[in-house]
């Protein structure tokens, strides 16, 4: 945040404090339901950009977890179960995988990796 010319010293101060204590920002990786099902047959779940993303910073966060953000309702949480299955396919052990609902983007899903700090 940019101090403006009408910021106080007390304004500025509390910004910056704001910055520190939200801590990192945790990118946020959306698969559509439109491209769900080219993604799933099989060795291309292994390729698409987006899930091997999020397992390699799985594997460079130490201590931390994959949260799969879905859309509410059965289907929501069926697809992010699909997915959460994928996932320990490829190697993920299933406590380090957490469902949440709220994706925030209709129609599809959402993949933090979250540190424990997080929580």
């Amino acid at each position: 945040m940019m101090p403006t010319v009408g910021m106080t010293r007390a304004g500025l101060i509390a910004a910056l404090l704001t910055c520190l204590w939200a801590g990192p920002a945790r990118a946020t990786e959306y698969i559509s339901r439109d491209e769900w099902p080219v993604i799933q047959r099989g060795i291309q779940v292994t390729q698409y950009a987006r899930i091997a993303g999020v397992v390699d910073a799985l594997d460079r966060t130490e201590g931390a977890d994959i949260v799969i953000l879905h859309p509410g309702g059965a289907a929501g949480h069926d697809w992010a179960m699909e997915i959460r299955d994928w996932l320990v396919a490829l190697g993920v052990p299933s406590g380090m995988i957490t469902l949440r609902p709220g994706s925030g983007v209709p129609g599809a899903i959402g993949l933090q990796v979250e540190e424990q700090g997080y929580r």
